[in-house]
C-alpha cells in the first residue's frame, strides 16, 4: 500500500469522525456514548484532559482522564504498530495492552462508583 492511498484512508477517517462530532455537537448530543446509555464511555474525559495538559494544569489533567496521553500513543501504536520491526513490534504490542487494560480497570472502578455497587 502506497504511502499516498495511507494518507488517503486517514484523511477519509479523520473527515468522517469531525463530521458525525459536528453532527452530534449541532444536535447538542455532545457524547453519543452517554446520551445512549447514561454512562461515560471509557475515554470521556480524554479532549479536556489534553488541553488541561496544554495549559499546564496537571491537576486538571489528572482529574479529567489521567490515561489521556497514554491512550493516545497506545492507539497510535496500534494502528502504525505494523511498521515496526523486531523486538520494537513486540515491545508497542505490550505497552499498548498494557495502557488499555489500565484505562479498562479505571473505567469499570469508575462505573462501580457511579453505579454504587
Amino acid at each position: 500500500m502506497s504511502q499516498l492511498s495511507v494518507l488517503r484512508k486517514h484523511l477519509a477517517l479523520l473527515a468522517l469522525i469531525a463530521g458525525t462530532l459536528w453532527l452530534f455537537t449541532s444536535l447538542g448530543v455532545g457524547c453519543p456514548i452517554l446520551w445512549l446509555t447514561g454512562f461515560p464511555c471509557p475515554t470521556c474525559g480524554t479532549t479536556r484532559a489534553l488541553l488541561a495538559l496544554l495549559r499546564l494544569d496537571f491537576h486538571g489533567y489528572l482529574f479529567y482522564q489521567p490515561f489521556a496521553a497514554p491512550l493516545i500513543a497506545a492507539v497510535v501504536l496500534c494502528i502504525h504498530g505494523r511498521l515496526l520491526v523486531g523486538p520494537w513490534k513486540c515491545a508497542a504490542a505490550v505497552c499498548s495492552g498494557v495502557i488499555l487494560c489500565a484505562n479498562t480497570l479505571r473505567y469499570v472502578s469508575l462505573l462501580f462508583l457511579l453505579v454504587g455497587a
